[in-house]
């Protein structure tokens, strides 16, 4: 969701596959595809809504064969 996001890297498009990260402790916590281009989100005038389209996340059954 837009509010949670401090940092939207500038090379993003719409449908780049992104991932998403703690900010504290530097750790990914899901992977997606963006649903806006850097652009899009900078012209928010409201930063809310979905942003990214979840594809998978931290500890889901995908993420853990990667252990």
């Amino acid at each position: 969701m837009a509010p949670g996001i401090v940092f939207f890297n500038q090379e993003i498009e719409k449908d780049d596959l992104v991932c998403v990260y703690d900010e504290s402790k530097r750790l990914p916590l899901c992977v997606g595809y963006s649903l806006l281009s850097a652009e899009e989100f900078l012209q928010l005038k409201e930063k809310k809504g979905r942003v990214i389209k979840n594809v998978h996340h931290l500890k889901d059954i995908w993420w853990n064969l990667f252990k």
